[in-house]
């Protein structure tokens, strides 16, 4: 793994966002509880799907910690584009 854990980050986006996270975005929040890595499944998703969807729906989380974690998150997904691209394509033959 060459990220921070994916459990550890819903952690800390728990404790920042308080009681009133938008619902979609708990939801995701709460798959990313029981990751560690971006090549993790959450059921029939992907850890990639669980990462993207929270940050399309994460918009009414802000403030500084908030801005971090997006840019983490976002940074996690972007340094595994070629593996995820190729792990796509596997599937696919």
């Amino acid at each position: 793994m060459n990220h921070r854990p994916l459990n550890e980050i819903a952690a800390e986006i728990t404790k920042d966002w308080g009681s009133k996270p938008h619902p979609m975005a708990k939801q995701y929040v709460d798959a990313m509880a029981s990751l560690r890595s971006i090549h993790d499944s959450y059921g029939a998703d992907s850890a990639v799907a669980v990462v993207a969807g929270f940050l399309g729906v994460a918009g009414t989380w802000k403030g500084a910690k908030a801005k971090l974690i997006k840019e983490e998150l976002r940074g996690i997904l972007a340094m595994n584009e070629s593996e995820i691209a190729r792990r796509g394509a596997d599937k696919t033959r």
